[in-house]
C-alpha cells in the first residue's frame, strides 16, 4: 500500500482544523531539444573544419559533445570518438583540426546536447571531405 500523501492542516485559536486538498505531481525529465547543424565550413589551407549549430534553448543544459570519425575512403569511417565538450549553452560553433595525414581525407561529425540529468539528444550528422 503506498504511503499517504501529505496534507497541510490549519488550526485556528478555537481548535478548529481544516486539512488541505491532496495534490500530486509527476516530475518528468525530458531529453534536450534537437539542435540542427549548419553546413560545415572547411579551411583547406589551415586544415580545419568549423562546425556550427543553433544554440540549445533548454534551461537544464549541461553541455554539447562533438564526435568525429575519419577515414581516407568515403564511407569508411572508423568508430566515432568524442573530440570536444563545450559547457557554454551560448556557444554555436567549434573549430576542429582533424589529424590529416593522407589525402583524400573524410570526416564525419555528430553533435549531441546533454542536460544536467545526463539525457542526450543527437543533432544531425554530416560527412565532409
Amino acid at each position: 500500500m503506498p504511503a499517504p500523501l501529505p496534507r497541510v492542516y490549519v488550526v485556528d485559536r478555537g481548535g478548529l482544523a481544516s486539512g488541505s486538498e491532496v495534490a500530486s505531481a509527476t516530475a518528468t525529465d525530458l531529453p534536450p531539444s534537437f539542435v540542427p547543424l549548419s553546413a560545415p565550413v572547411v579551411d583547406v589551407t589551415n586544415q580545419n573544419v568549423t562546425i556550427g549549430w543553433s544554440g540549445s534553448p533548454d534551461p537544464d543544459f549541461a553541455s554539447y559533445e562533438l564526435f568525429a570519425a575519419s577515414s581516407t575512403t568515403q564511407g569508411g569511417a572508423v568508430p566515432f570518438t568524442r573530440v570536444h565538450i563545450i559547457n557554454n549553452a551560448a556557444a554555436t560553433s567549434y573549430v576542429h583540426y582533424p589529424d590529416v595525414t593522407d589525402l583524400p581525407f573524410y570526416v564525419e561529425y555528430y553533435l549531441q546536447v546533454v542536460d544536467r540529468a545526463g539525457n542526450a539528444q543527437v543533432a544531425d550528422s554530416f560527412e565532409d571531405p
